[in-house]
This record gives C-alpha cells, sequence and structure tokens, in this order.
C-alpha cells in the first residue's frame, strides 16, 4: 500500500516521493527473484499506475499516456504468470475448505494439471522479472523529467473522484447481474485504495477503516476472479463428466457467497457520491494542514 503525503509537504512534492518509494519497491521485487516476486512486482506496477492518476493532473497528456502505457505493458506477461499460481492456489483453497465432505481424489488431476502449467511458465517468469529490470530506470527518469512541479487539491480530489465514480457504476453494474462489471470493479478498487491511501494521515482512524473495508472487498474480488478462471478451464482440467459436474457445483456455490460478501462491503465502501467524498476529504484535509 502507498505512504501517505506528511504534513507541510506540497502535494505534488509528495506525490514524487510516493512514486519514487513505489519505483524503489518495483526494482527491489524484480531484483529478488523470490517466488513472490511476480506478485510483488504486479502489487507495485498497480500501484504506480494508480498514483500515476493523480499525477496527470499536473502534466502533459502525451507524457502521462506514455508511461502509462509502458506500466501496462510490464503487467500483461506478469498476468498470465499471476493467473497459474492463483489457480493452482484456488484449487488448493476449495480442497481444503470442502475436506472431510469432498472426496480428495475430485481435485487430484485438476490439481496435477494445473502445476505442471505453472512449472512450464518458469522461464517465462524469469523473463519477465528480467524486462522488468531493465526497464525501471529508463522508467524513473522519465517520470523525473515529466513530472508535474506543482499540484494543488483540485487534481488530487478529482482523480480520486474519477475512481470513485467508476467503481460505484460498476458495483451498480454488477448488482444488475452484469458479470463483467465484476471485474471493472475490482480494478476500480485495486486503483481506489493507493490513491485513498495518500490521504491518510490527514484522518486516519477514517481512513484506515475504508481501506479494511476496501481490502476486504477487494479479496472477495479477487477470489471469485480466480475461481471464475478455474471454472473456465475444468474441461481441460478434468476429463471425468462426473467430476467436472461436483467441481462445477463446489465453484458456483463458492462464487455466489464471494459475491453477496462482496455486495455487501461495496455498499459501505462506495456509499458516498464522489462530491461527497471529496467534501469529506478536503474538510480533513484543511484540519490537518
Amino acid at each position: 500500500m502507498a505512504r501517505a503525503i506528511r504534513r507541510k509537504e506540497p502535494i505534488g512534492r509528495g506525490l514524487r516521493r510516493l512514486i519514487r518509494e513505489r519505483v524503489d519497491a518495483w526494482r527491489e521485487a524484480a531484483r529478488s527473484g523470490g517466488r513472490d516476486a511476480v506478485h510483488r512486482l504486479r502489487r507495485e506496477l498497480k500501484t504506480l499506475r494508480a498514483l500515476l492518476r493523480i499525477a496527470r493532473e499536473g502534466m502533459a497528456a502525451k507524457r502521462y499516456r506514455a508511461l502509462e502505457a509502458r506500466l501496462r505493458e510490464l503487467s500483461r506477461p506478469l498476468g498470465e504468470l499471476r493467473d497459474a499460481e492463483a489457480l493452482v492456489a484456488s484449487l488448493g483453497a476449495l480442497r481444503r475448505e470442502t475436506q472431510g465432505k469432498i472426496p480428495a481424489r475430485l481435485f487430484e488431476a485438476p490439481q496435477a494439471r494445473l502445476r505442471e502449467e505453472l512449472a512450464a511458465l518458469e522461464g517465462a517468469r524469469g523473463l519477465a522479472l528480467g524486462e522488468a529490470r531493465e526497464r525501471v530506470d529508463a522508467w524513473e527518469q522519465d517520470f523525473r523529467s515529466a513530472a508535474p512541479r506543482k499540484l494543488r487539491w483540485a487534481g488530487l480530489s478529482r482523480a480520486l473522484a474519477d475512481t470513485q465514480r467508476q467503481a460505484r457504476a460498476a458495483s451498480k453494474a454488477a448488482l444488475a447481474g452484469d458479470g463483467a462489471a465484476l471485474h471493472a470493479l475490482r480494478k476500480r478498487v485495486k486503483r481506489l485504495r493507493p490513491q485513498l491511501a495518500v490521504l491518510r494521515r490527514a484522518a486516519p482512524a477514517a481512513i484506515d477503516d475504508r481501506l479494511a473495508t476496501l481490502k476486504a472487498l477487494s479479496d472477495a474480488l479477487g477470489a471469485d476472479h480466480d475461481l471464475a478462471l478455474l471454472a473456465a478451464r475444468i474441461d481441460a482440467l478434468e476429463p471425468d463428466e462426473g467430476s467436472r459436474l461436483r467441481l462445477r457445483t463446489l465453484l458456483w456455490t463458492r462464487r455466489a457467497e464471494l459475491q453477496a460478501e462482496a455486495s455487501l462491503l461495496a455498499q459501505g465502501a462506495l456509499l458516498e457520491r464522489p462530491g461527497e467524498l471529496g467534501a469529506s476529504l478536503r474538510r480533513a484535509w484543511r484540519r490537518w494542514r
């Protein structure tokens, strides 16, 4: 999670510092090569994209789009690796949750196949981390030359309002039964968290509560997304028709539970209209500064 702007720190300077810190974390994750390196690197790239959306208020549009495109390009190969890891983890979690209720043999063939697929991506993992290592310095240099020297509250507030508005729209569509909106909501929530965390020092109790709710919402949406990926792979993973039917039933049941949980969390986390959120944060900011 991104750190926050300090009390006496100008917004533009604080945002540049926060982005430099995330670039350092990007560099560290790419160099580590640990088993969690892909997860850490994807997290830092997502946080950078969220913070860059605030910074764009003081940047030339062309330079913002170029920086954003490079982050998005780096994220793509990591997404395939992340999905492969998530499929293994999701099926393992489902197996543990149903232990004693569902025969363990139901999971054996799909788990073996998913682990084989993940092992086959080891080379791609090394390439993706290597590319991230090679590109970090150039991206940082280009950001330094393009970064806004000054950024006012209005720019920060607009970025937050835009994300809140998009998240509310996606939540409304998801409640109406639009399955694709769940994925859109998940992305907007992941963007809103680091953007809101920028202001954490201004109202730590209130913002920490909101961040905790957004984290729970993100986790529920993420788990549902992973199970949706798994459901789409069942035919290829399990040759036995009866086993496929049982697995689909398990997946459908668990997804229904997660979506109900996400719906309740979204109603709390996204209750305020964008203008109301901006006004309440502005009042807290003025008192704090």
